[in-house]
């Protein structure tokens, strides 16, 4: 009975989102996620304000007004897909070409198109390790693999993917306390859909989760960014 009672709690604290991720243009989903996370920023402005230092994104949000950032231009995204060497799906384009990279003070740090890079490059030993972690256990088979709803199998990743993986985030510091363990987000160069999609990997230090898209990732992950906020009462 309590622990049903606590999940039927932890339900009522969900957002519940109006827009569709996939559906609704990228404007809409933004703003509406922009209006829910600056609201609790600034109910918390003068703790934010206090302890700045250990919040410097919810800082830097609060000074803005806005999590957004003005969008990239088309000559911007084309240069990024020449340099990266890929060429993005549709929607992962227009994601950029409304807000180039996101400013959030919890979750992770989404990066300007300018600032993507592999995630050898982004995190050197973290690659290394997870080679080195993954290299005596055998590569799930594509039935596995490929079965993105599956959660006994949904963890599962093919480590040699991460040697031309890109981060879409950037690492935070230590100092940042309510950031720092949510580890990478990484579009996976090796698996490319018909429709143009990449793969896309939640990679921390405990965790692992893949998604088919990136508008399935953010899906999940603008339920984690709220949620994260508690982070912010620290």
């Amino acid at each position: 009975m309590a622990q049903a009672a606590e999940t039927a709690g932890e339900e009522a604290r969900r957002p519940r989102f109006a827009t569709r991720v996939g559906i609704d243009p990228w404007s809409e989903v933004l703003r509406e996620l922009d209006g829910v996370v600056l609201e609790v920023v600034e109910s918390r402005a003068e703790r934010i304000k206090r302890f700045r230092v250990l919040y410097p994104e919810a800082y830097m949000l609060l000074e803005a007004g806005t999590m957004l950032k003005p969008p990239a231009t088309a000559d911007e995204l084309g240069e990024a897909e020449r340099r990266l060497g890929l060429s993005l799906a549709r929607p992962h384009r227009e994601f950029f070409l409304t807000s180039n990279g996101l400013t959030l003070p919890a979750y992770c740090l989404f990066q300007p198109l300018q600032e993507l890079r592999s995630y050898p490059e982004a995190d050197p030993l973290g690659a290394e390790l997870l080679e080195w972690y993954f290299e005596e256990v055998d590569s799930p088979s594509d039935s596995e693999y490929f079965s993105y709803d599956d959660p006994g199998t949904n963890d599962e990743i093919r480590a040699e993917y991460a040697r031309s993986a890109v981060a879409l985030n950037g690492a935070v510091p230590e100092s940042h306390v309510a950031s720092k363990e949510f580890g990478w987000i990484l579009l996976v160069r090796e698996v490319r859909f018909d429709d143009g999609e990449y793969e896309i990997w939640e990679h921390g230090s405990w965790h692992n989760r893949r998604y088919r898209t990136f508008g399935a990732y953010f899906e999940s992950a603008r339920q984690a960014i709220v949620e994260s906020l508690d982070l912010l009462s620290i």
